[in-house]
């Protein structure tokens, strides 16, 4: 250590490494209508299979055919049960992560076939205080995957920023300036005229969430249902519990943020569709840390017709109606009867775990659904069993209600 006009200087002397091999990586970028893309930005993630994988400064570009070819170094230390992804961006295109592929013990060459990428979209932030005053110099990072974390900007004078060459869908954005943070899944439309501002509220890192010890429990059946206290609501129409005295109401305690909550809403829309005719009510509550511009944009997509209100607080850790609620966990359904009584709690534990259990299996025989899912089946294959079962156990409970 050094000192430069008097601040520290640490200098760090690397020693050198001769790598034991050159794993090969190959393929072929193209747009979706299969023409070649020269000039796209190669690079590579890779580690030990089951044990988490990292970029590397490895780098190419595709040629004028769309091809590229890049050598990774192995070194001796981790040269076993490898596993590769090419990591490909390009201005205007959506960056694009490849699957994982596993290297051969000798590490013969990985070809990734063709590549396709897709059109980028760009969204325009905000990032401010909790005061609503601009932050300039915070770094914004989407971080869903490497490529989209090539993508990192920060933020002007003004607090405004661009995020470019995001694909479309749900992506989680990061945002941070000092002690300050935010972090939140923002969605990016297919139509570009729908990607308007939206807006980053940073705040203190928040504390670790309490233990479900010490947070309060979750409503026992039978307990009256306390009155909300929210920001807002998507509709912009004021609402009570009170309300809906006389009829069934169903509340859903989500966040944009939670992937299992965003999975649920095709099944939470399609028992709002069986049951609102039959005067059932379906609402749901927000963590605090939502903006209505994003809600608006996901019902939209997917055509949720239920209001949703925002939670009033800074996080899902300190949410007031969330809290009032005794919510641990997100998503949670909770069912009022026409009294204004629950009658259904998601968070409550069973009594008896195997009984449980066992009722889940015959709820999903007697419903044709597999369960469990299949965990050789893919990903969304597993997602929809679980949604099936999901909405057959939430309408067993509605009927319970409305008999």
């Amino acid at each position: 250590m050094t000192l430069d006009n008097g601040v520290p200087l640490l200098t760090f002397q690397l020693r050198s490494t001769t790598p034991i091999a050159m794993q090969k990586l190959t393929g072929l970028v193209v747009d979706v209508n299969g023409k070649p893309l020269s000039g796209a930005r190669v690079g590579a993630a890779g580690g030990r299979k089951n044990a988490g994988n990292s970029s590397g400064p490895s780098e190419t570009v595709t040629d004028e055919d769309g091809r590229f070819q890049l050598d990774v170094p192995i070194q001796e230390a981790i040269s076993k049960n490898l596993q590769f992804a090419a990591i490909i961006t390009k201005d205007g295109y959506a960056g694009i992560d490849t699957e994982y592929l596993d290297a051969a013990t000798d590490f013969k060459a990985i070809d990734f076939g063709s590549i396709k990428l897709s059109k980028g979209h760009s969204l325009p932030l905000q990032v401010v205080d909790l005061d609503g005053k601009p932050v300039a110099g915070a770094t914004i990072e989407p971080d869903s995957s490497y490529s989209l974390r090539r993508q990192a900007v920060r933020s002007d004078a003004n607090g405004h920023a661009t995020l470019n060459n995001l694909p479309s869908g749900l992506i989680r954005v990061s945002a941070r300036h000092g002690n300050l943070a935010a972090a939140s899944k923002l969605l990016v439309s297919e139509d570009d005229r729908e990607n308007t501002e939206t807006i980053l509220k940073l705040a203190e890192t928040p504390s670790p969430q309490p233990s479900s010890e010490q947070r309060a429990e979750p409503l026992e059946v039978g307990a009256v249902a306390p009155d909300w206290d929210l920001k807002g609501w998507s509709d912009g129409k004021e609402r009570k519990i009170a309300d809906y005295r006389g009829k069934v109401l169903v509340l859903d305690f989500w966040g944009v943020w939670c992937g299992p909550c965003v999975s649920a809403i095709p099944s939470m829309q399609a028992l709002a569709e069986k049951y609102e005719p039959r005067d059932v009510v379906f609402l749901g509550i927000h963590t605090p840390d939502g903006e209505f511009d994003q809600i608006r944009k996901l019902k939209k997509l997917h055509g949720w017709t239920s209001p949703s209100g925002i939670d009033r607080g800074t996080s899902n850790a300190d949410g007031s109606t969330s809290t009032t609620y005794g919510i641990h966990g997100y998503p949670s359904l909770l069912i009022v009867d026409r009294q204004g009584k629950i009658a259904f709690n998601s968070g409550i534990e069973p009594k008896d775990r195997s009984v449980f259990m066992q009722e889940m299996s015959d709820l999903a025989k007697a419903n044709g659904i597999d369960w469990p899912p299949n965990e050789n089946a893919p990903q969304s294959e597993q997602e929809e069993s679980m949604s099936k079962h999901m909405q057959a156990m939430f309408s067993r409970e509605i009927d319970r209600v409305l008999e």
